[in-house]
């Protein structure tokens, strides 16, 4: 029985360059015996590796319920309570 290997998929984006950007891209490439292929594909990963696992924490989708903010609303309200002042008549305001 042969294993068979899994096959890589890969997604194709189409972009426009301005001439001067091109000719930057390929005497970069030239001077450091590189693609342009390889240089895009390369400047691509580097930027997910330090952004989009930086951010994967801080995202909130549109749907989520905000309950925590109703719960320190009531916290405030219990404090200013608590110190004589309502919020009307907090000197925050």
């Amino acid at each position: 029985m042969v294993a068979y290997k899994k096959k890589v998929r890969f997604k194709k984006y189409v972009f426009k360059l301005s001439f001067k950007q091109k000719e930057l891209i390929d005497k970069f490439c030239k001077i450091h015996k590189t693609t342009p292929n390889k240089l895009i594909r390369k400047s691509v990963k580097e930027f997910l590796v330090r952004n989009v696992s930086a951010n994967d924490d801080y995202y909130i989708s549109e749907n989520q319920l905000s309950i925590f903010d109703e719960i320190d609303d009531e916290n405030d309200v219990r404090a200013d309570d608590e110190n004589g002042f309502t919020l009307q008549d907090s000197p925050h305001n």
